[in-house]
């Protein structure tokens, strides 16, 4: 007698590893969930592992309707569906396209011809944002058990009283994105209701009527998160200081987009104080990001903003970043003129590092390629920055070239590494390589691979 055996019979576990291959295809999850029972229960864990909670203009009827959204109907929502929330891990919540009312308007003194991000007019930015406060905010995150990355995109934070001996939510990996306070009160408000492993900010902040900005945000309560990334433009300054002031020994990983030379004079002032300390062995890997920062003319050259190039060539040094093992740096790239006295500036810098230096990585991006370029450039002064006699605990030298459009062949590739090979004898066994494009997955050349959700 012969025993046939259905799809519908498939083992469990190969049910959920074939289902997990549609984590994006939440059409397709939702039919398979309609199947039968057992592909039911592989498919739910993973249709509802990444929930997107969005209040949208289109959700907004009427112009006399108020469509300031009600985030405690949201909660409550989640709180009737304890089987769905128990499954979620990945969590959205974005204010993207709401017009406030007129009420809110109101309310927050807001001023449309206001300069905001040091772009006159651009105070409508904040038209785009609605209002959520802290309570909603630890009310509905509070729901999902098994939280591992929640993301607030394009709201006005606003502070409200919290629950007595409410206790914050400890998940990995916190992003905020396009959010932040707008009548003087501290952007890291936030970390009063979370407690992320990993931090990455962009946000945004406005002094009330009768406040001017801090020379530091202060972090309260005492800061847990040991790994951020601060790409808060123009508000990066005050949040290094403040971030600097609190740490303590506990921030492990920093990474900063440089907007301009108050970003740079305020981490230069800050480093030392992120060594070690009371809480933790202090600060051991260093990123920095110039791309902002730099803009090519008509020619296929590469500009740095000069007041951040004069403080980078003339003043910034990591001596005083005491216990750093890891340091990383990004800009572009582009002809020999250009190129090769930010490779020099750069080199400069990595020559300051302290001797407990293990690795350090180049991510660059030859915005024009040409060969005799990077053939030019003076890459065996690397060698010379970090001699291995002086870093003898030196494990990786990493160079990884941006590839925005995919157009360097397999020739071009290994052209730019052999140069660098020839020109790095010394550095051997240290050398490595890789070549990303977009492509090579969401944002991965920027936010590093360490830093990147679990």
């Amino acid at each position: 007698m012969s025993t046939r055996t259905g799809v519908t019979d498939l083992p469990p576990k190969l049910l959920d590893q074939i289902f997990r291959k549609f984590h994006d295809e939440k059409h397709t999850l939702s039919n398979v969930c309609l199947v039968c029972k057992a592909w039911m229960r592989s498919a739910r864990p993973v249709l509802f592992s990444e929930v997107t909670v969005s209040c949208g203009a289109d959700e907004v009827q009427g112009d006399d309707e108020d469509p300031t959204p009600d985030w405690m109907a949201v909660a409550r929502a989640f709180r009737a569906m304890p089987d769905v929330v128990a499954f979620v891990k990945t969590l959205h919540i974005s204010g993207e396209q709401l017009p406030p009312s007129k009420d809110w308007l109101d309310s927050i003194e807001f001023d449309p011809n206001a300069e905001v991000k040091g772009r006159p007019g651009s105070g409508t930015v904040w038209t785009h944002c609605a209002p959520v406060d802290l309570a909603s905010l630890l009310a509905i995150a509070q729901l999902f058990p098994n939280l591992n990355w929640l993301s607030v995109q394009m709201l006005v934070i606003i502070p409200s009283p919290l629950p007595k001996d409410y206790e914050p939510v400890r998940f990995n990996f916190l992003q905020l994105d396009d959010s932040g306070t707008i009548q003087g009160e501290n952007p890291f408000i936030v970390l009063r209701v979370f407690r992320p492993a990993k931090l990455d900010l962009d946000m945004f902040y406005r002094p009330g009527p009768k406040t001017d900005e801090p020379a530091l945000f202060k972090l309260e309560p005492v800061m847990t998160t040991r790994e951020w990334r601060i790409r808060g433009d123009p508000n990066s300054a005050p949040m290094i200081r403040g971030l600097a002031a609190s740490s303590e020994g506990r921030v492990a990983y920093l990474s900063l987009d440089i907007q301009g030379r108050a970003d740079l004079e305020a981490l230069q002032e800050s480093l030392d104080k992120f060594g070690p300390g009371d809480f933790g062995p202090g600060l051991k890997k260093l990123a920095l990001d110039f791309w902002d920062s730099t803009s090519t003319d008509f020619r296929p050259e590469i500009i740095l903003s000069p007041q951040v190039e004069d403080y980078w060539r003339e003043v910034f040094s990591l001596e005083t970043c005491h216990g750093l093992e890891a340091f990383e740096v990004t800009m572009k790239l582009g002809i020999t003129e250009s190129s090769c006295s930010h490779l020099q500036e750069i080199i400069r810098v990595l020559s300051t590092a302290p001797t407990t230096l293990r690795s350090v990585r180049f991510l660059f991006d030859f915005m024009y390629y040409e060969e005799e370029d990077v053939g030019e450039m003076q890459w065996k002064n690397i060698a010379t920055a970090l001699p291995l006699t002086k870093y003898d605990k030196l494990e990786k030298v990493q160079f990884t070239f941006i590839d925005d459009d995919d157009d360097l062949d397999e020739d071009q590739r290994n052209f730019m590494k052999d140069v660098i090979v020839s020109q790095l004898p010394e550095l051997a066994y240290q050398l490595q390589f890789e070549f990303i494009t977009f492509d090579t997955g969401p944002m991965a050349w920027e936010t590093g691979p360490e830093f990147a959700p679990a």
